[in-house]
């Protein structure tokens, strides 16, 4: 019955989590892809984007659902509010 526990322990971890995201309205980072100059973004909202300059979608969790944003490389913020062009859900 430990894994019982833990597994209770670490569904209110997370329940905390997600409560403290929504009430800071900070947002943090999941997951970062980065695209070399040339290749095509695809996304919802403008359709297919893509240039000569290299890019970068971080994907951020708010607490309530995940947000995609299309920034300059390197500039994903870990937790923190998103700077980029948001490329939908």
């Amino acid at each position: 019955m430990k894994w019982l526990r833990r597994l209770g322990v670490a569904a209110l971890i997370l329940i905390l989590l997600n409560f403290a995201l929504v009430r800071s309205n900070l947002w943090l980072l999941v997951h970062v892809r980065e695209y070399e100059p040339g290749e095509v973004i695809k996304t919802k909202r403008f359709g297919d984007v893509g240039g000569k300059d290299p890019a970068v979608v971080c994907t951020y969790w708010t607490g309530r659902s995940v947000w995609k944003f299309l920034d300059a490389p390197h500039h994903c913020v870990f937790l923190g509010t998103p700077t980029g062009i948001p490329i939908g859900e």
